[in-house]
């Protein structure tokens, strides 16, 4: 039967069998960061697009990409990479992923005092804030990174009393290491706490920040900020403190911009030579890139990436993970082949049928069907795949033979 011809046979099919249907994560999750944590080798699957590299460098300081295009994938690589030693940029990271603490700091900053400023000078304000989340988040990675040295450095103990004092650290003495406290959460404790202090509506605002001020930027945290870069100094390292993407926003409230366009300017003011120092890297949701207002467009322009994946590119992604659902043992040249765009192409098609039929066409390349339906996004392919061979595994279809309708079943399972 012609799914296309029986429009009656079509409504029925799909109200009956396919509006109810739980796609499985079959070639994987579309949440990157559950699928960096559930996958020991994802860095193998792992798509380098020409934004990756260019993310990297010391000078790209901020990424914007649609959701679900794989920002937080891009950013994940290149922890990894730290870690492994193969990105030798960088010998330290520290990754800022909260996205409820994000979230916390946005409504705190709304509902206090601070939101009576205008843009401008609330975003002045945001920027200092910003300014002590990155360093302590830089000092927390070095100080645990070297919590055997502490005790024998001076600029390590300066940098630990302060992070001590401020509540920023929990010691395991037993296992010898520290647990981080997100500096994000503490600023918004404090934030909490100190307007909750002030009952003068007149002089809520001045007061507030300069307690702030006090408790951030006193002279404990001047100490330690010296150490930090002159411990960075004598190694000839850099620190990169990376804030992941925000995904939940109101692109047009004015404390929103304020502390996303705050965030720019402080990784911007950061001054760093070509031996040493801090690096502050941020990803945002491209929707908002026109809805961001940095004091300093023609600086933060130049400094800037969009992530874009081509057609190939996302012909490899399906390949790599297609090839990690079929095989068991593959080695790290099976999947280095896969990204050459043509080698995966063939590689999928010993498992597809090259053509298939849509609805205006008689014969139509059947990778590019499935990714026209899509917006070029590798979640929304990854997504619609894995409804694709969920379709197939509930009809008892082997992953090695998918057939035509099962693939255009997956494709209109979501659409119509």
């Amino acid at each position: 039967m012609n799914l296309y011809e029986d429009e009656k046979w079509t409504k029925e099919y799909f109200n009956g069998n396919l509006s109810s249907l739980t796609t499985e994560e079959i070639i994987g999750n579309v949440d990157a960061k559950r699928e960096w944590i559930e996958n020991r080798h994802q860095e193998k699957l792992f798509i380098n697009i020409n934004s990756y590299d260019a993310f990297t460098r010391k000078s790209t300081l901020f990424l914007f990409g649609r959701r679900g295009t794989g920002k937080t994938a891009l950013i994940k690589m290149m922890c990894y990479e730290i870690d492994e030693k193969i990105l030798k940029t960088y010998k330290y990271y520290s990754l800022i992923d909260s996205e409820q603490a994000y979230s916390d700091l946005s409504v705190q900053v709304s509902l206090s005092p601070l939101s009576q400023l205008d843009l401008k000078d609330l975003t002045i304000q945001l920027k200092t804030k910003w300014l002590w989340i990155i360093e302590t988040a830089a000092m927390q990675q070095i100080l645990t990174n070297n919590y055997d040295k502490i005790g024998t450095n001076n600029d390590l103990k300066a940098i630990n009393s302060y992070l001590l004092a401020q509540g920023l650290l929990v010691e395991d003495v037993d296992c010898r290491k520290y647990e981080v406290i997100d500096p994000i959460k503490r600023l918004v404790e404090s934030i909490v706490g100190e307007f909750a202090k002030i009952s003068d509506k007149y002089f809520q605002v001045g007061t507030a920040i300069f307690k702030l001020s006090q408790i951030y930027f006193c002279s404990d945290f001047t100490t330690a900020r010296k150490s930090l870069y002159n411990y960075l100094k004598n190694e000839k390292s850099f620190c990169v403190v990376i804030v992941d993407s925000i995904e939940p926003y109101e692109a047009n409230d004015k404390n929103f911009k304020a502390l996303t366009s705050a965030l720019m300017e402080a990784a911007l003011s950061l001054d760093n030579n070509s031996d040493y120092g801090v690096v502050c890297k941020a990803a945002f949701p491209s929707e908002i890139e026109p809805h961001m207002a940095p004091l300093n467009i023609s600086k933060s322009e130049p400094r800037s990436i969009f992530i874009r994946w081509g057609y190939g590119n996302l012909v490899s992604l399906l390949a790599k993970r297609y090839l990690n659902l079929i095989k068991e043992n593959i080695n790290d040249a099976e999947y280095k082949e896969l990204d050459d765009p043509y080698i995966a192409r063939n590689f999928l098609y010993e498992y597809l049928p090259r053509t298939m039929k849509t609805k205006v066409l008689d014969e139509f390349d059947t990778i590019a069907n499935i990714i026209r339906h899509t917006q070029k996004k590798p979640r929304q392919v990854i997504y619609l795949v894995n409804t694709i061979l969920t379709i197939a595994k509930n009809n008892g279809f082997s992953f090695k033979s998918i057939d035509e309708g099962t693939i255009n079943d997956g494709i209109h399972a979501r659409l119509d």
